[in-house]
């Protein structure tokens, strides 16, 4: 179809700016008009309404990271695990009222 193989590159680049700027607001306004519309079908506004959930990233996110087993850290990742707690223990005395605060000094580790 075009005979300039470099201008190539740069019309598709041109294309996809479009299609992300306006082909997004295009699709995402027609989406919001058949879901407004009593007189579409069901089955459109469905459709519609999961498109408007798709273009605001609401679907197929990824599953939140599971943290690792103590056993699959590494010796800095058990001492980051191993402060986090802490913090989160002090903040939790604090809360409940109790004001003892534990130090890096008094702190015997996890166990001790």
């Amino acid at each position: 179809m075009y005979d300039d193989l470099d201008g190539d590159g740069a019309r598709q680049t041109a294309v996809l700016r479009k299609v992300r700027t306006e082909g997004v607001e295009t699709a995402y306004e027609t989406a919001l008009a058949i879901c407004k519309d009593p007189k579409a079908p069901a089955q459109a506004r469905a459709i519609a309404s999961r498109t408007i959930f798709q273009l605001a990233g609401m679907l197929n996110k990824p599953e939140p990271e599971t943290p690792k087993e103590p056993s699959e850290m590494t010796a800095e990742e058990l001492e980051q695990s191993r402060q986090a707690f802490i913090r989160k223990r002090d903040l939790m005395r604090g809360l409940s009222g109790n004001s003892q605060r534990s130090t890096g000094a008094e702190d015997k580790g996890l166990f001790g």
